[in-house]
């Protein structure tokens, strides 16, 4: 709302009385819109909360294998195999709308077998360590997604929850002091309008 005085005319409280009702309608919508979007959070949170507790244990465990297997393997031919062992990753992005914030979505395939060495220089626990590091890379994009879009969504509640702070502190209420200062002085023209046609036909008699 602009800081000049309003213009007291029936027209402009009419506008005003219209802007002010569609203003209200607006903060209704955007106070279930924040609902809603507290509700996908919260949700989106829990499942982030549970994968990562997932990944985590499955992690440690391959991670825990990997280390017990190479123990017992040469250093320098397991150096060796970083770059024998070749392993692609394709991702496809999608992107899913909740509420109007856009959330990515990561479909993964993997391609190739991590286990492309020798199998007398090493040993089964290696071949299952790595079996399971490569199962990981789902979980760990999926996590990365849930996480991610946990995030958007808590920029978008505070955003919409300072609009309607904002609507709600100043916006309305300056709108529903200009309609009151309008209908004072129209009040207060009538008044004085009708205090002049009593003079006119005062003196008229």
């Amino acid at each position: 709302m602009s800081s000049q005085q309003p213009i007291a005319t029936r027209q402009e409280l009419l506008k005003l009385k219209t802007k002010l009702k569609n203003t209200r309608r607006g903060r209704n919508l955007l106070k279930d819109k924040r609902d809603s979007l507290m509700t996908h959070f919260f949700d989106t949170m829990r499942q982030a909360i549970e994968l990562r507790k997932n990944f985590e244990e499955k992690y440690l465990l391959a991670f825990a294998q990997f280390q017990h297997a190479s123990a017992k393997i040469d250093a320098i031919y397991l150096e060796t195999l970083k770059e024998t062992v070749t392993v692609e990753l394709r991702l496809d992005l999608h992107v899913k709308n909740i509420m109007s914030v856009k959330i990515p979505h990561l479909d993964s395939r993997v391609y190739g077998d991590p286990v492309q060495y020798s199998l007398l220089e090493t040993n089964a626990q290696l071949d299952q360590s790595l079996h399971s590091l490569r199962e990981l890379i789902p979980d760990i994009l999926k996590l990365i997604e849930y996480e991610y879009a946990a995030l958007l969504l808590a920029r978008e509640i505070e955003k919409t929850r300072r609009r309607v702070n904002s609507l709600d502190y100043v916006v309305i209420p300056e709108m529903a002091n200009y309609r009151k200062i309008i209908s004072s002085k129209l009040e207060e023209q009538a008044r004085d309008a009708t205090i002049a046609l009593m003079k006119v036909k005062s003196q008229m008699k």
